[in-house]
């Protein structure tokens, strides 16, 4: 045996499944895919029904495609597309179209990636097999954008090939024409017949690949609605899809599944609503809705009529300061204005500076301010619910016991505002006028003064790294206009949920972070043993429920959650 040959007889072959396992659709399944489709192929606004329309005639033209061609590709299937309506586009515009959203919706799995760069160092030959419409050239260059593919792989697609994997015909045919022993090959994918079964009655090692949802993401799946754009499972694919394409970091699964959906869903509503109410200028509260705001200079480019702005504004900057040179800075902002509306964004609020803030504008003759709040305390001192919307308000609580724990000790809508809305800028404190300019006067302490944590800064910068890259891709799916449906039928009721029953593969990345409470740093929850967690029930901590469930039994959480609900009855 000569060296060539003996060298090709000593390399390994890997195969790879490509959708599902080392690419991923941010829209989550084909089906919500014809639903995004479904929007961008009418040059006018058109009816749900019109859209479905639209939908059953592309899945028509795919059938009747196959009938006769065991080679069926996109181009053939627009061959037989058709749909009598006034106000779509081309076809072939349609069919370009739908070849760049695939491309838009696309983003690479990260640990699969990770392990085809191994297998190719090692000196493996890596290929890639699919049983998709999208032809070879299309699929390799879809790989090769998001870093998957090398020039040295090759790349099987069944609509050239004419087999599939499927019947394992396309297995064979790769057998044959490449001379590549089925003991000397290994496949990987996600799909448990396709991928693994029938791959192994050859004789190939499988690998299955797991690209699972959330327990949260599979709820939201299970109480989707029968709405032609499906906004339930659109979410659930967003976070799936950004947890297995995101680099590893401790807090990504709570950011995905709990903030990032509950704060994009709210500022898009706020944009929503603003638009309906005639509101010109949005304003959000330092340092509080720091965050939020990052969010909405994605959203921003949608609302062009709106203006957003960053209010340095405090209870103590309104309290301590002269109520001429606080009118000063709100005319000098845009906030007080007699020619439009503008609208107050907060995360927490009971009303209290709010009110301030309105009496003050009244009394200098300008046009009262709305306010969007997040959450929403009951105040018997602010009820006039005609200027204001609260998204999360206390009087849920007595419908609903899970929003209990957000309103019985608070400490959730503390970590809300000092852990993932805020930042690292200094309090307001004040304000001082000179030459002619407002200019807020800040806090002598530099860093966060309510919260600590390890690497802030970092984590702060990472809060809003994610957060930006899911408004993009929540934009670019059209669910901006589903927000409120989106913010009170899923991100509510999940962020609830989880106040209600912190599990620990979701509070874990909290630990080590601190509140300040009268200059002494209480963790939000920590280690405890048995014993310990006994005496202090957790009280030694910001948030005692999280802290017993971290540190017990899964076992045992039903048995504690009857057990606080009785004591929170009482």
């Amino acid at each position: 045996m000569n060296y060539c040959i003996l060298l090709q007889h000593l390399m390994k072959y890997h195969s790879f499944d490509i959708f599902d396992t080392c690419l991923l659709r941010t829209c989550g399944t084909p089906e919500n895919f014809f639903d995004i489709l479904s929007l961008r192929v009418f040059n006018q606004p058109v009816s749900e029904n019109e859209r479905q329309g639209f939908i059953i005639a592309r899945k028509n033209a795919e059938y009747k495609s196959y009938i006769n061609n065991n080679k069926t590709n996109i181009y053939d299937i627009y061959d037989c597309f058709s749909y009598d309506n006034p106000y779509i586009i081309p076809k072939s515009e349609i069919l370009e179209k739908e070849i760049a959203l695939e491309r838009e919706v696309i983003v690479p799995a990260y640990k699969t990636k990770q392990l085809i760069d191994s297998l190719r160092k090692k000196g493996n030959h890596i290929f890639f097999i699919s049983d998709m419409y999208l032809p070879t050239d299309i699929i390799t260059d879809i790989l090769e954008t998001n870093g998957i593919y090398n020039s040295g792989d090759k790349v099987f697609v069944s609509c050239d090939i004419g087999a599939s994997k499927y019947n394992g015909e396309i297995f064979e045919y790769i057998h044959n024409n490449e001379k590549i022993a089925y003991k000397d090959w290994t496949h990987y994918g996600d799909n448990k017949q396709c991928d693994i079964k029938v791959p192994h009655k050859l004789g190939i090692k499988t690998v299955k690949i797991n690209h699972e949802y959330s327990t949260y993401e599979k709820k939201w799946i299970e109480t989707g609605g029968v709405t032609i754009l499906k906004y339930q499972q659109l979410v659930a694919g967003i976070s799936r899809s950004l947890f297995f394409n995101l680099t590893e970091h401790p807090r990504k699964k709570l950011l995905l599944d709990i903030i990032a959906p509950l704060y994009v869903s709210f500022v898009g509503y706020v944009f929503e609503s603003a638009r309906q109410k005639g509101i010109k200028k949005l304003f959000f509260c330092a340092r509080d809705t720091y965050q939020m705001y990052q969010v909405a200079k994605e959203i921003n480019h949608k609302y062009p009529e709106i203006e957003i702005k960053y209010l340095r504004v405090s209870r103590k900057s309104i309290s301590d300061s002269k109520p001429d040179i606080i009118i000063k800075y709100f005319e000098q902002e845009g906030l007080a204005s007699k020619s439009y509306y503008a609208a107050i964004i907060d995360s927490a609020a009971g009303g209290t500076s709010f009110s301030k803030i309105n009496e003050l504008l009244a009394d200098f003759g300008y046009n009262e301010a709305y306010g969007f709040f997040l959450i929403k305390f009951y105040s018997p001192f602010y009820t006039n619910e005609s200027t204001y919307t609260g998204a999360i308000r206390e009087e849920y609580v007595q419908n609903n016991h899970f929003f209990t724990p957000i309103f019985k000790n608070k400490k959730i809508v503390t970590i809300l505002e000092n852990v993932f809305s805020s930042n690292n800028g200094r309090r307001t404190v004040g304000y001082e006028l000179n030459d002619g300019t407002v200019t807020p006067v800040f806090s002598y302490i530099v860093e966060n003064e309510d919260s600590v944590q390890q690497n802030t800064e970092e984590m702060q910068s990472y809060h809003t790294e994610i957060l930006k890259y899911y408004a993009k891709i929540y934009i670019n799916l059209g669910l901006l206009p589903y927000s409120y449906k989106i913010l009170h039928e899923l991100a509510i009721p999940t962020f609830s949920f989880f106040a209600y029953y912190p599990s620990k593969e979701y509070t874990e990345s909290l630990l080590n972070c601190y509140q300040k409470d009268n200059n002494i740093l209480l963790p939000y929850l920590k280690k405890e043993s048995l014993f310990s967690l006994i005496c202090t029930k957790g009280n030694d901590t910001c948030w005692s429920r999280a802290t017993i469930f971290y540190n017990l039994p899964k076992w045992t959480h039903s048995i504690i959650l009857k057990y606080i609900n009785y004591r929170e009855s009482l």
